[in-house]
């Protein structure tokens, strides 16, 4: 979809929406799963989830999603950081490392639901007394060179920028930017979930889309240039997500042997004290994931 179709659909109201509904297969019946298929099938479970428990936080779908997709390979570790500096310093809930051989992309992201019959205007443009979490979340995240993503619960109806991929999901993202540029800068309007999630491509699309799998260390760059102009010059008044020192956000050459470590070390107390370095290094940070991508 592109954003001038997006832009029509903001001004237009809420877009006619039917939900499907198929059975979600059974979380962890398969072993040996690729990142594709984790990815994917936790998605999966997380749709089944919120159509049985429509009620369910964001904060608890994170924790299982991060957990889980962690404890079926090796490749992928999560640690869970104190929350109590989320709203107040980074406007994120967990910084996600995609290790690409001897480079990396790193993601910074926030979690929301995303539901049915409800106005997301007050969810996106929140703030505290440091200003709009979208803001801090798009600074943070240039500050130590990662790209600002949302994380959307909910479920999708076709109005997603990949459709192919949508079907039976229930975890979509997106840049933060976009939700910016599409939301925050322009007049206060109605946001419905059809409309919040047309700016989303499904969460397994990181791992499953052929532009990621098949280019490797930039294949980031070109799935988020295609579908979200990655990164784009910045508008009037709109924060700027273009660090001096990197050669496009989120990108690093060399993967730092203190992420190394903590993918190998996963638990036990030699994993405790990489966890207060990684913090010390990156204050803002409130949980870490590490992936090394495969092409399964």
């Amino acid at each position: 979809m592109t954003r001038s179709a997006v832009i029509r659909m903001f001004q237009a109201g809420r877009p006619r929406c039917v939900p499907r509904h198929r059975s979600a297969l059974r979380w962890g019946e398969e072993k040996n799963m690729g990142h594709c298929e984790i990815a994917r099938k936790a998605s999966q479970h997380i749709y089944g989830w919120l159509r049985r428990q429509p009620r369910l936080k964001e904060e608890s779908i994170t924790d299982w999603l991060l957990d889980q997709i962690s404890t079926q390979t090796n490749q992928i570790a999560y640690y869970l950081f104190d929350r109590h500096e989320e709203a107040t310093m980074s406007g994120a809930d967990w910084d996600w490392w995609v290790l690409f051989g001897p480079a990396c992309f790193k993601l910074r992201i926030q979690a929301k639901r995303a539901r049915e019959n409800h106005d997301h205007y007050k969810d996106i443009a929140r703030s505290n007394q440091m200003g709009l979490q979208i803001e801090l979340l798009i600074n943070s995240s240039t500050r130590s060179n990662f790209y600002p993503m949302y994380a959307f619960y909910g479920h999708g109806c076709g109005r997603e920028r990949c459709t192919r991929e949508a079907q039976d999901s229930g975890v979509f993202v997106t840049s933060a930017l976009e939700v910016y540029r599409a939301i925050v800068s322009v007049p206060r309007r109605t946001v419905p979930r059809e409309a919040l999630l047309s700016l989303c491509i499904p969460f397994h699309c990181l791992f499953c889309c052929p532009l990621v799998r098949d280019r490797r260390d930039h294949g980031f760059q070109r799935l988020f240039t295609h579908y979200f102009g990655y990164p784009g010059q910045p508008g009037e008044n709109e924060p700027n997500l273009m660090p001096t020192d990197s050669e496009s956000p989120g990108y690093e050459r060399q993967t730092p042997r203190l992420i190394l470590s903590l993918l190998e070390s996963r638990e036990g107390e030699n994993a405790q004290g990489m966890i207060r370095e990684y913090q010390s290094m990156f204050p803002e940070s409130n949980g870490l994931v590490i992936t090394r991508h495969n092409t399964d």
